[in-house]
């Protein structure tokens, strides 16, 4: 009989030899994160939004969006601590939640995730696009699409005040994130965490959304710019405005999670007595002690409730396989 199915035996051959090269379980993750976010609510209800009927209210968006987020998190919150977006990931590791080592593991799979999703709806609504533009793709004008995908500002907005919309739209992010996730604050339960931030991006989208559409996420608006240049485009997405545009979304956003940071821990953080400063968590950690163990600073710690024999040296349920346990509280 099992020479009549080879292909379960062919399958785990493969998988064993592709076991070696294959990415960490945190960057899969991340990839699932994005792919979530980017396919199934945030691009695909801009696309729904801009090719839908004329009553279509631009609330569906914004709701999407933030729900998108909202279960991103939950899906992956126990693995890789919940950072679907590059600059919350910045934000962890500033704060010590996450080694620096991972953040470019984030990122690349934050990138991926958001430029295989954008493929993804872009077949999803492809007969939608072409009746459309007629199949001629424009990144602006009367026929213009690119703005489904990516981030492109309102004709009066100068690049300066792009830049400020991001840092304020990310700032803000940031800023209730660390509120969130502070135990020494209001320290809301686990399962709530993933809807008050999904609930922050939403109310983020309704206020500041006019002027360029609060791309807030790095990865959530250069992955699809990359495949808007890749699937026919042209490389307008990027000289737009003599290229003084594109790197708004990315750099701005960035900007706004230093600034988020440092004014969540300079005027809340820091005030905590010192017995109480130090415990820092992610969106998938529940800040219980009696139902969650940390990090220690010993390479050879205990596994953490939950784990498995993989979580022995310096790993924890989370997921973060890191030899240099003392960059995690």
């Amino acid at each position: 009989m099992q020479g009549c199915f080879p292909c379960p035996v062919l399958f785990t051959k493969v998988v064993v030899l592709i076991k070696p090269i294959q990415v960490s379980r945190i960057q899969n993750c991340s990839f699932i994160n994005d792919y979530v976010i980017e396919n199934t609510f945030s691009v695909g209800s801009g696309c729904q939004y801009k090719l839908g009927s004329p009553g279509t209210d631009q609330l569906t968006i914004h709701v999407a969006s933030g729900i998108g987020v909202m279960l991103a998190i939950t899906i992956s919150g126990g693995v890789s601590g919940g950072a679907v977006n590059p600059v919350v990931s910045l934000a962890f590791c500033l704060t010590n939640r996450t080694p620096w080592s991972m953040y470019p593991v984030h990122v690349i799979g934050q990138m991926i995730g958001a430029f295989i999703a954008s493929g993804v709806i872009f077949s999803v609504y492809e007969d939608a696009i072409n009746s459309y533009d007629g199949g001629v793709r424009a990144v602006l004008g009367a026929n213009g699409t690119a703005g489904m995908f990516a981030s492109f500002p309102q004709t009066y907005l100068t690049t300066q005040s792009g830049f400020l919309d991001q840092v304020v739209g990310a700032g803000v992010l940031i800023l209730s994130v660390h509120a969130i996730l502070d135990k020494y604050n209001m320290d809301p339960p686990r399962g709530l965490k993933p809807l008050l931030v999904g609930l922050c991006v939403i109310a983020i989208g309704g206020s500041l959304g006019l002027n360029c559409g609060y791309p807030i996420n790095p990865a959530r608006d250069l992955g699809p710019r990359l495949f808007l240049l890749a699937a026919g485009w042209g490389n307008e997405v990027f000289s737009f405005k003599d290229y003084n545009w594109f790197w708004v979304p990315i750099a701005g956003p960035i900007t706004g999670s230093l600034v988020g940071t440092l004014a969540y821990y300079l005027f809340i953080g820091w005030h905590w007595s010192d017995g109480q400063r130090g415990e820092e968590h992610t969106l998938g950690e529940d800040t219980n002690p009696n139902e969650m163990k940390h990090f220690n600073n010993s390479a050879n710690s205990s596994p953490a409730k939950g784990g498995d024999s993989k979580h022995q040296k310096g790993v924890s349920n989370l997921g973060f396989h890191s030899t240099d346990a003392s960059c995690v509280t």
